[in-house]
């Protein structure tokens, strides 16, 4: 028996990107309930570039410039990165990164969005019954990556940095993220599942002028939980899932963004066109599995065949060989306790 979808109205559990780009590919065709809280804090994601760039490719498949021209992220075209005693450091003419930003901000992803919907979702701050809903948004719901922030004010960069040291951030990295008068600092880890152990981490990173030249005192934190698998679950009974809570997910960077808006727009694209739940799964399924599955896949294969047991040894000399290359500048670093 088809499970037939109640075309006037598509509820969505969760109000982060993916939530967000579910409802904003659905919308017009349909009534839309976005059931979830709103990010309060403020700080900046990036994606690289060639991840938004199929994002935005396939955005334009699909004929859905209106989605394009809510992404005005920032471009970032210098990335230096660190080990204990190596740093490389790359410039280029394109950008890198892009710098989006999450919160409770005017040019933020979360408001950008919310405000393009005014009228046309209805936007309700209570967590829902997942079973009730028919695209699941809402993030993880058990973790292997711990996600630890904290935004310093006060300091301008013009360059990604991504500090590999199993010291401040256990199989994972510590990366800086620039945006306006400020840098976003945060650690990655998918060894420490502790979230004040992690925390305390980067406090004594901020502390030891190993990643910058100086002590930087934070004005906040901020804290996140992840979970990456494989193959991911893009179903569940008639719900369709999306984002991390689906297991898209970049395992080997523990990157989110992107997969969260792809994945959010292709739910709330196939559910809108379709009238039937097994209707709309054929239509996510085909979307997703030929763009992603095999990116996917070897993500998840090199986070658990060797990222996850990487020591300071191996990062040193990967930073090393990278610094090699003709488009890199080599930096040595001073060799330091704290490393």
């Amino acid at each position: 028996m088809k499970h037939i979808i109640n075309m006037k109205e598509i509820k969505i559990a969760g109000r982060g990107p993916a939530g967000l780009m579910a409802a904003t590919a659905a919308s017009g065709a349909c009534g839309i309930r976005i059931y979830g809280f709103p990010e309060r804090r403020t700080y900046p994601v990036a994606i690289r570039k060639e991840d938004f760039d199929v994002l935005i490719s396939f955005l334009k498949s699909k004929k859905r410039s209106d989605i394009i021209k809510l992404l005005s992220p920032f471009p970032v075209h210098k990335a230096r990165k660190m080990s204990p005693h190596h740093e490389a450091s790359f410039e280029s003419k394109d950008p890198i990164f892009y710098v989006f930003l999450r919160g409770n901000t005017k040019n933020s992803i979360d408001s950008l969005f919310s405000s393009s919907l005014s009228g046309k979702a209805e936007f309700i701050e209570d967590k829902t019954n997942l079973d009730n809903c028919d695209i699941d948004a809402s993030g993880p719901k058990r973790f292997n990556v711990l996600g630890t922030g904290a935004v310093i004010e006060d300091i301008r960069s013009d360059e990604i940095k991504i500090y590999y040291n199993n010291r401040y951030a256990d199989k994972g990295y510590v990366c800086s993220i620039p945006f306006g008068k400020k840098i976003f600092v945060l650690s990655v880890s998918f060894g420490t599942a502790n979230i004040n152990k992690s925390t305390e981490k980067l406090k004594s990173l901020l502390k030891s002028e190993t990643m910058f030249n100086e002590r930087l005192e934070p004005s906040y934190y901020v804290t996140g939980k992840e979970n990456y698998f494989y193959p991911p679950v893009p179903c569940r009974g008639n719900t369709l899932i999306c984002g991390s809570a689906g297991g898209f997910f970049d395992a080997t960077r523990g990157f989110g963004h992107f997969y969260a808006m792809i994945t959010g727009f292709m739910a709330g694209l196939a559910l809108s066109h379709t009238g039937s739940f097994s209707e709309a799964k054929k239509e996510y399924i085909a979307m997703w599995k030929p763009l992603l599955q095999e990116r996917l896949k070897t993500e998840f294969e090199k986070r658990v065949s060797f990222f996850n047991s990487f020591t300071n040894n191996d990062y040193d000399r990967i930073i090393k060989e990278i610094s090699g290359k003709s488009n890199y500048v080599s930096i040595s670093r001073q060799k330091t306790q704290s490393d």
